[in-house]
């Protein structure tokens, strides 16, 4: 059974044809468009927008970035996703899966390759890789949509989705446990740090 229905699936992810995807969806969400809930529609805005300000700032500090690389990804990604988006229910801008994974890729590589650089040349690498890591996600997102990929995600089974969340939070809490308990383990390793936040809490 699974498999048939995983067979017509990859019936439906045809080749990218000239009507396949929409590049101006918000043209038809405007046609439909009722003017008299536009001041609801703005003060739903500025309620979002000011509670992702400092959401936004979180989400860059746990990414290892700049405070502005998550305003910036937080007021174009909205822009970007209003303009081109499928859905009016997709939620845009950083979040946390985003940042733990760009976190995580970025140190991989600077660990790997420049373990000396320090200061701005440090900074100016680290923009330079999440520049690099940004447009290769562009064009495999818009790949994925003209080859209508989402179909797949139906085969994705919920405890895969679960532990990935689980991940999620223990990368979390792994990455911000220094700002909480003072407890740094870069130098000593993870049994000797997981030591330390025991004697903290103890």
């Amino acid at each position: 059974m699974a498999f048939f229905r995983f067979r017509s699936t990859l019936k439906g992810m045809k080749l990218p044809g000239a009507k396949s995807i929409s590049l101006a969806p918000f043209i038809e969400e405007f046609k439909g468009y009722s003017f008299f809930h536009l001041k609801s529609d703005a003060l739903a805005a500025l309620a979002v927008a000011l509670m992702t300000i400092p959401q936004s700032i979180a989400y860059s500090l746990l990414a290892g970035l700049p405070p502005t690389a998550g305003l910036y990804s937080a007021i174009f990604g909205a822009i970007f996703a209003a303009g081109f988006g499928s859905s009016r229910h997709l939620i845009s801008g950083p979040s946390t899966g985003t940042a733990i994974l760009i976190q995580t890729s970025i140190a991989e590589i600077v660990n790997s390759y420049y373990e000396t650089a320090t200061g701005k040349e440090l900074e100016a690498i680290i923009l330079h890789i999440l520049t690099q890591i940004v447009v290769l996600m562009g064009i495999i997102q818009v790949l994925a949509a003209l080859f209508h990929v989402s179909k797949l995600l139906q085969f994705v089974s919920r405890p895969v989705v679960l532990g990935y969340f689980a991940g999620i939070t223990i990368a979390i809490v792994a990455t911000q446990v220094f700002y909480f308990t003072g407890v740094s383990g870069t130098q000593e390793g993870a049994a000797f740090t997981l030591l330390k936040i025991w004697i903290f809490f103890t």
